[in-house]
């Protein structure tokens, strides 16, 4: 009964630990679309706690939950591990939408802490093929 009990705790630590708790739009074929077809501000739609007012290069994004009634910056982006800054229509007019390999959001106060004041409204990671 001992060793039942204890491959049973051994399996489910190590299924818990592969869960990935980041938000990520993985592959396009891990994920069933093609992102070539879906544009910059569409794919960061598809994040939970992303709000994005307009569209194209003009559009504003905020994480939810993260910005307060005085912090009007958005949130910090990356691309290929190259801070961008918080302009979200510079990002999108450097980024094509058929290079991008995946989108990271983090949101988390532990997460964020490694990018200091830039990415307290949230840091949006993108990777390039």
């Amino acid at each position: 009964m001992r060793n039942l009990f204890l491959i049973i705790l051994l399996f489910s630590c190590s299924s818990i630990s592969q869960i990935n708790t980041s938000n990520n739009i993985d592959d396009e074929k891990n994920k069933g679309y093609r992102s070539e077809s879906i544009s910059l501000t569409n794919q960061l739609r598809r994040f939970p706690g992303i709000q994005i007012t307009g569209n194209g290069s003009n559009a504003k994004i905020s994480i939810r939950g993260i910005n307060s009634i005085l912090n009007q910056q958005g949130p910090l982006f990356y691309i290929n591990n190259s801070p961008v800054g918080n302009d979200y229509s510079l990002v999108y007019n450097m980024v094509d939408p058929n290079d991008i390999k995946t989108i990271r959001v983090l949101k988390e106060p532990t997460e964020l802490q490694r990018y200091g004041f830039r990415g307290s409204s949230g840091v949006i990671i993108i990777k390039l093929k």
